[in-house]
């Protein structure tokens, strides 16, 4: 699983007076693991499976900083992420039969972030925690009581973390 891989970059360097791009590649490397109590309670007629979420994830990441002056050269932002995510989710059935059944799912957590950014010029480097939210479907199969396969789609926000370059005298850095 990979994820923080789909994050938005931004920010403005006020030195230079540019933006970052967001034009990026990324490796992401993390663990993520979730554990639930299957149809621990019932809203009106539905039931609710309660599910806790544990995601501990490092990622390099490299964005365009700003092109250099006449051009074509371009400054990267070289940026290390290292993500803490806690939250809890609630999933109900919307579809089932047979041993297949489809439920929708909704999430609410934090996530603690320590990034740390160069562009060779400026650096930021900030810890702080945001709030996660995550809507989801998933597929499962039961193969026995105890087991099954699931297979899933998940939509995750987060807030948006705001790192100052150079403390703030050369504007910010933005992950979100």
């Amino acid at each position: 699983s990979t994820p923080d891989a789909s994050h938005d970059i931004g920010g403005f360097n006020s030195n230079g007076g540019f933006s970052n791009v967001d034009d990026r590649n990324a490796s992401v490397n993390g663990l993520y693991i979730a554990y639930g109590a299957k149809d621990l309670f019932r809203l009106g007629t539905l039931p609710i499976t309660v599910e806790a979420e544990i995601a501990v994830t490092n990622s390099d990441v490299v964005t365009n900083s700003f092109p250099g002056a006449p051009g074509p050269v371009l400054f990267f932002y070289n940026t290390h992420i290292n993500s803490q995510r806690l939250a809890a989710n609630l999933w109900t059935p919307i579809w089932s039969q047979s041993d297949w059944m489809l439920e929708g799912g909704t999430g609410l957590g934090v996530q603690a972030l320590n990034i740390r950014v160069s562009d060779g010029v400026v650096t930021g480097n900030s810890s702080d925690y945001v709030l996660y939210g995550m809507l989801g479907l998933r597929m499962s199969k039961e193969i026995t009581e105890s087991s099954g396969l699931e297979l899933g789609l998940r939509y995750s926000d987060t807030g948006t973390a705001n790192i100052p370059l150079d403390g703030g005298a050369s504007g910010n850095y933005e992950y979100s």
